[in-house]
């Protein structure tokens, strides 16, 4: 039979394995990430990721061609040890109404300092 203390020994084990599951909160992740990628033809971008905490992000590309960045909006959220961004676009058929454009995954690293995306982008974002 268990007594009190090994069922205590348990529960607070479970409780250490649980919280350890969870990773970086929200809060944690929240503000600005950068990345410098060399995209198409070479050219190197800079990349600026602001992840808000009303749970909107923009993602903006910089060329630095002497033309206005572009930026994406869309919603990001914590989903185990990753970040997943969401992507919208305005649909050009209803355009009262926005689309998904694209998703992209990325890996919490480093506490959240570091955000490294599954996919073919190659991008890892970093905290200043």
């Amino acid at each position: 039979m268990f007594n009190a203390r090994s069922l205590s020994f348990v529960l607070a084990a479970s409780l250490f394995l649980a919280a350890c599951d969870r990773g970086p909160s929200p809060k944690a992740l929240q503000g600005t990430y950068h990345d410098q990628t060399v995209a198409v033809a070479g050219v190197t971008q800079a990349l600026t990721l602001e992840l808000r905490p009303d749970g909107n992000a923009l993602l903006t590309h910089d060329f630095h061609n002497g033309k206005v960045p572009s930026v994406e909006s869309g919603l990001w959220e914590i989903d185990g040890p990753t970040v997943v961004l969401t992507f919208f676009e305005r649909d050009v058929v209803n355009f009262n109404k926005t689309k998904i454009a694209g998703t992209v995954v990325f890996k919490i690293r480093e506490s959240g300092k570091r955000l490294v995306s599954t996919g073919p982008e190659a991008w890892d974002f970093q905290r200043p």
